[in-house]
C-alpha cells in the first residue's frame, strides 16, 4: 500500500476494466442503455476496491451521467457529474487535475442552464472559471464559460454583470493575435446595446464604432457580419441625432440600409435584417420629418413600403414552394 492508501493493482484487473469499457461503448452505440450501465456500474465497483480515489472513477461517473443524459433524465446525471466532482476536488494536491474538474463544473452548468435554474448555472460556470484561473485570465479557454456567463445575465436583464463579462471576453479575444474577428464585433455591438440600457451614451458610441470598423473588412467573408454593420450603424444614427449631428446620423442611418438589403444568409438572419431595415427607414422618416423634408419623408416612405411589401411577397412564395415541397427560390 502507498502514502495514498491506494492497493498496487494486478495488470489483469485493469485490463477487466478497459474490456467492459469497451463493452459500455458498444452497448452505447447499440443504444442497448441497460447494458452499458451494467459495465460502466461494474468498472466503478471494481475500482472502488482498489481506491476510492482512483483516478478513473470519475471517468465512469461521467459515462454513466452520458447514459442518464440519454434517457432523458437530467436529476441523475446532475446526480453523478457533481459526485464525479467531489471525488475531483478530494484528490490529493499532487493528483489533481483543474482541467477535468472545470469540463466537469462546466457539464454542471449546462444541465442547470437547460432546467432554467440560471442563478445555479452561473454558480457552477463560474466554478468552472476559478478552475482555470491558473492559465491566465486571457487565455482562450476561459472564453466558451465566459460568453454563457455573458448571455445568462444578459438574459436576466443584469445589464452590468453581463458588460463586465462581455469586456472580459472581449480582452480574451484581443490578447490572442488569431482571434474570431467575427465573435469579436458581435460581443462590441452587444457590449454597445448594453451600454445603451446603461445609459452610457458615450461608452456605446464607442463600441459600435469598434464594431463596425472591426466588421467592415469582414462583410463578403463573413455574411452574417452585415447584421452587425447594419444594427450598430443605425445604433449610431440615433446616438448622432440626439447629439444634434443631424448629417452624420443621415449618412450613418442609409448606409444601415445598404448592409439591410444585402443578400441574406438565412431565414433567422433575413427576419433579423427586414426588423433592422424597417427601423432605419422609420428612423429616417422622421429624421427627415423633423427637418421639414416633405420630398425625402415620401421617397422613404415609399421604400419601405416597397420593401415591406416585398417581404409579405417573399413569405408567401416561400410557403406555397414549401407546400409543393419545392424549395423557394
Amino acid at each position: 500500500m502507498d502514502d495514498s492508501g491506494s492497493v498496487p493493482v494486478p495488470v489483469p484487473v485493469r485490463l477487466r476494466v478497459h474490456i467492459l469499457e469497451r463493452i459500455a461503448m458498444s452497448c452505447m452505440n447499440l443504444r442497448d442503455l441497460d447494458g452499458a450501465m451494467e459495465a460502466r456500474t461494474e468498472c466503478i465497483t471494481i475500482l472502488n476496491t482498489i481506491s476510492k480515489l482512483d483516478p478513473m472513477i470519475p471517468h465512469f461517473l461521467k459515462g454513466i451521467a452520458e447514459i442518464h443524459a440519454a434517457r432523458g433524465c437530467l436529476r441523475k446525471q446532475l446526480q453523478f457529474l457533481e459526485l464525479c466532482f467531489h471525488i475531483q476536488e478530494a484528490w490529493p494536491a499532487d493528483r489533481k487535475d483543474p482541467l477535468s474538474e472545470a469540463r466537469t463544473a462546466s457539464a454542471i452548468g449546462s444541465i442547470h442552464r437547460k432546467s432554467s435554474k440560471l442563478d445555479d448555472a452561473i454558480e457552477w460556470y463560474e466554478k468552472s472559471l476559478e478552475k482555470m484561473e491558473f492559465l491566465g485570465e486571457d487565455h482562450v479557454d476561459l472564453l466558451p464559460n465566459l460568453l454563457i456567463v455573458a448571455k445568462i445575465h444578459h438574459a436576466c436583464c443584469e445589464w452590468d454583470l453581463s458588460l463586465a463579462a462581455f469586456a472580459e471576453c472581449k480582452n480574451i479575444l484581443y490578447s490572442n493575435p488569431d482571434h474570431n474577428s467575427g465573435l469579436l464585433a458581435s460581443i462590441l455591438y452587444t457590449m454597445g446595446t448594453l451600454c445603451d440600457h446603461l445609459e452610457d451614451e458615450r461608452s456605446a458610441n464607442l463600441c459600435y464604432e469598434e464594431s463596425l470598423a472591426i466588421a467592415r473588412p469582414l462583410v463578403h467573408a463573413l455574411p452574417r457580419t452585415r447584421l452587425i454593420l447594419a444594427g450598430a450603424q443605425i445604433k449610431l444614427a440615433i446616438i448622432l441625432q440626439n447629439q444634434g449631428k443631424t448629417c452624420a446620423a443621415k449618412k450613418a442611418a442609409e448606409e444601415a440600409i445598404e448592409y439591410g438589403l444585402l443578400e441574406p444568409l438565412s431565414a433567422a438572419d433575413d427576419k433579423c435584417s427586414s426588423l433592422v431595415t424597417s427601423h432605419t427607414f422609420s428612423f429616417l422618416i422622421q429624421l427627415y420629418a423633423v427637418l421639414g423634408d416633405t420630398s425625402k419623408v415620401n421617397l422613404y416612405s415609399r421604400k419601405l413600403m416597397e420593401f415591406e411589401n416585398g417581404q409579405c411577397a417573399d413569405g408567401e412564395h416561400t410557403k406555397r414552394a414549401r407546400m409543393h415541397g419545392a424549395p423557394a427560390a
